[in-house]
C-alpha cells in the first residue's frame, strides 16, 4: 500500500512538473512570436498554455497584449482581467489593462490602473513612462515631463524615456530640451537611428538646417528610411523646389479641366 501511494504521488508530481514545463514552453514560444509581430501565432500559442494550465495569469496577460496589438481591445481587457483575477498583485497587468483603455479613450480608467501599479511597485519606472504617455496625450505636458524625469531617475539608461520627455519638452515649445534629450539618447546608444533623425527635424525646424542634415545622413546610415527622404528634401536646390511647385499646381489644373 505504502509503494502504491509513494508510486502515485511521484506520478502526479511529473505530471504537474510536465504540465507546468509544457505550458511555459507555449509561453516562450508566444513570446518570440509576439517579438516578430506575429500576434495571430502568439495568440494561438498563449491559447494553447492556457488550455494546459488555466490558472497561467502570465498567459492571460501576454495574449492581452497581442489582442491589444490587433486592436482587439475588448479582448484584451477580458485577459487583462483574467490575469489580474488569478494574481491580482500582477503589476504588468495592470499596466497593459490601462494601455488598453486608454486606447479607448478611458482615460480615468487607464490612470487608476497605472496608479494601482505603481502602489504594487513603488519604484516601477515603467509606470511612471506609461502615466507621462498618457499626460503627454492629454497635453499635461509638465506633469508628464516630471513622471519621466521619475523615470529616468529610476532607469537612466532607458531611451525609452528619455524619447517620450522630448517628446513632451517639443509638443510644449521646449525644442532645445528636447535636442538635448536625443543627444542624451545617442550618448547611451550611438546606433539608435530615431533619435538622430528626431534630432535633425528639430535642429532644422530651428534654422540649424547644416547640423540637421549631418544628423539625417547618420540617421540614413543606420537605416531610418524616413531620413532618407527628408535628407533628400532638404538638399534641393531653390530652383528644384520651383519646379515641384509647377508639378503640383498643373496636376491640380489637369484635374480641373
Amino acid at each position: 500500500m505504502k509503494k502504491y501511494v509513494l508510486f502515485t504521488f511521484i506520478t502526479l508530481m511529473f505530471s504537474i512538473n510536465t504540465y507546468g514545463q509544457t505550458a511555459e514552453q507555449y509561453i516562450n514560444k508566444g513570446n518570440s512570436k509576439l517579438d516578430s509581430n506575429d500576434c495571430i501565432g502568439a495568440i494561438y500559442d498563449y491559447s494553447k498554455a492556457i488550455k494546459i494550465n488555466p490558472n497561467s495569469a502570465e498567459a492571460y496577460y501576454r495574449r492581452g497584449e497581442a489582442k491589444e496589438f490587433l486592436q482587439d481591445y475588448q479582448g484584451a481587457i477580458a485577459d487583462f482581467d483574467k490575469a489580474i483575477k488569478i494574481k491580482p498583485n500582477f503589476e504588468w497587468a495592470y499596466l497593459g489593462r490601462a494601455d488598453t483603455k486608454n486606447d479607448l479613450k478611458d482615460y480615468i480608467g487607464a490612470m487608476s490602473d497605472i496608479n494601482k501599479a505603481m502602489t504594487l511597485k513603488p519604484n516601477f519606472a515603467a509606470a511612471y513612462n506609461q502615466r507621462g504617455n498618457l499626460k503627454r496625450d492629454l497635453e499635461d505636458y509638465q506633469g508628464a515631463i516630471i513622471d519621466f524625469n521619475i523615470a529616468i531617475k529610476i532607469d537612466p539608461k532607458w531611451t525609452g524615456a528619455y524619447s517620450n520627455r522630448a517628446q513632451a519638452k517639443s509638443r510644449s515649445g521646449n525644442d532645445q530640451g528636447a535636442i538635448e534629450d536625443y543627444s542624451e539618447i545617442i550618448g547611451i546608444d550611438p546606433k539608435d537611428g530615431d533619435a538622430y533623425y528626431y534630432r535633425a527635424l528639430i535642429k532644422i525646424r530651428l534654422g540649424d538646417k547644416e547640423s540637421g542634415c549631418v544628423d539625417l545622413s547618420k540617421a540614413v546610415e543606420l537605416g531610418n528610411e524616413s531620413a532618407l527622404n527628408e535628407l533628400k528634401e532638404q538638399r534641393k536646390t531653390d530652383e528644384e523646389r520651383r519646379q515641384d511647385l509647377f508639378k503640383i499646381i498643373d496636376k491640380v489644373n489637369n484635374k480641373t479641366k
